[in-house]
């Protein structure tokens, strides 16, 4: 089988670790890179030049919906007033890779401009793109997402039995267990430098200074960006503690702000990327009495702003959360919650919270689960709710969820070295390498 796989930073190096395994298997072993400080010291290397020329850097005529589409995505040109002129540059020499490799399968991320280009390509020419991902429960769990989407392509056979179901419920309804990115990683030897610390912070910065400017931002604008979002942040308290809005013991609808920019919002739950418009389509659907509540991300990025911060202020009916405060308190008193792709969605149906989803979700279709198609249809959960006529998840429909996240997903822990350097441990390799060989089984991936 002839495999690509698609920089994405520091992931790279945990691939790399994961490819040499792979072709003890005979299998071919490719390479697309775009930032070209992060470089497997293996074979069949392709390395995307930058574009220096002027002529490699114009207007988008071609391919102009995918563009368009990416254009949305796109952090550089949403928060540090990038272009997208580099686009027709980048697809080209892509295709030109693909289709020089003819690849089985690619595995890369779906959340940056290169990434999603090449999905496109892949697309067009029937070649099976995975984007492998931790899961949020069960923990220490992957699924490997089509291509854009988050629909798993495909998944273990493993199965549990209602006690086990039962005890996972029980566990998650009361956090005894937390999603693997919420916890705390202890401190380990690592030949890579830790999140945050300045060889992490250089590295990064230093391929900005190399060409690198297309997924990389300007320090400086980078630093100016960081610094709006304490400031917003600060604010957004002070303007809590200063606020003669109470919380309300009833009537509330949630809605936890998604970090941004990420691909669970940015590209799964692209329509509604914008989470300032949609608070104000939320807030102007409920009826009176009912209240808005708006709990801030634990690691507030992007979404956080100033137009946000007016927004929470001067509407009536929505009632801003102090940012220390926890999850369990405010979902607890919650009467219904809204998320577009957020794990909280999870949460809901195995505690029998009503719950408004605007994006995809494993849970879409499970009772308890009300698809919005756009946020003023929250009106119809909460006419449901308050004429007691919502139906939540009994005990067969939590079973059954769990099952479904299991059986949708693999054992193993997909993240990079620098985030967690447990991750390249052998008995984790191991589970990785294995899954990407039960793929490999699959009949889609040879047909013509």
């Amino acid at each position: 089988m002839k495999i690509i796989f698609v920089e994405n930073r520091y992931k790279t190096y945990f691939w790399e670790t994961i490819a040499k395994e792979l072709s003890k298997y005979g299998h071919e072993i490719s390479w697309i890179i775009q930032n070209n400080t992060f470089v497997p010291t293996t074979d069949n290397v392709y390395r995307v030049p930058y574009p220096i020329i002027k002529s490699q850097l114009k207007s988008q005529e071609d391919n102009k919906d995918i563009f368009d589409f990416i254009q949305t995505t796109d952090r550089i040109i949403r928060y540090f007033n990038g272009t997208n002129h580099h686009y027709s540059y980048y697809y080209k020499e892509f295709t030109k890779i693909i289709d020089d490799i003819k690849p089985n399968l690619v595995i890369g991320e779906s959340t940056l401009f290169h990434e999603l280009m090449i999905i496109d390509i892949c697309k067009k020419n029937n070649i099976l793109y995975l984007h492998p991902s931790s899961t949020s429960y069960p923990v220490g769990r992957f699924s490997f997402f089509s291509y854009d989407t988050k629909e798993a392509f495909t998944g273990s056979d493993e199965t549990l039995s209602n006690e086990e179901c039962d005890l996972l419920i029980q566990n998650i309804s009361s956090r005894k267990i937390v999603p693997d990115y919420m916890k705390k990683i202890e401190a380990t030897d690592s030949k890579y430098p830790s999140v945050g610390s300045l060889e992490d912070k250089w590295t990064i910065m230093s391929s900005y200074f190399k060409g690198e400017v297309y997924n990389t931002p300007s320090p400086l604008r980078k630093l100016i960006q960081d610094k709006k979002v304490k400031h917003v942040l600060n604010k957004w308290d002070k303007l809590i503690q200063d606020n003669s809005k109470k919380l309300p013991n009833k009537n509330i609808v949630l809605y936890p702000l998604q970090m941004q920019p990420e691909a669970n919002l940015d590209v799964w739950g692209n329509q509604f990327r914008d989470q300032t418009q949609l608070v104000r389509e939320l807030a102007a659907a409920l009826p009176k009495d009912w209240y808005l509540v708006i709990k801030t991300n634990p690691k507030s990025k992007y979404e956080m702003n100033e137009t946000l911060l007016e927004v929470a202020k001067n509407t009536n009916n929505i009632i801003p959360l102090h940012s220390s405060t926890p999850m369990k308190d405010i979902f607890d008193l919650s009467t219904i919650v809204v998320t577009v792709t957020g794990t909280v969605a999870i949460e809901c149906i195995l505690v029998g919270k009503p719950l408004g989803l605007l994006g995809p979700s494993v849970v879409k279709g499970f009772n308890g689960c009300s698809n919005l198609q756009e946020p003023r249809e929250i009106i119809n959960v909460i006419s449901l709710v308050e004429n007691k006529q919502f139906t939540t998840a009994n005990i067969d429909d939590k079973r059954n969820l769990i099952r479904k996240l299991v059986t949708s997903s693999y054992k193993g822990l997909i993240t990079d070295p620098v985030s967690n350097p447990n991750c390249l441990q052998q008995d984790n390799l191991d589970l990785i390498v294995q899954a990407i060989l039960d793929v490999g089984t699959e009949e889609y991936l040879y047909e013509d």
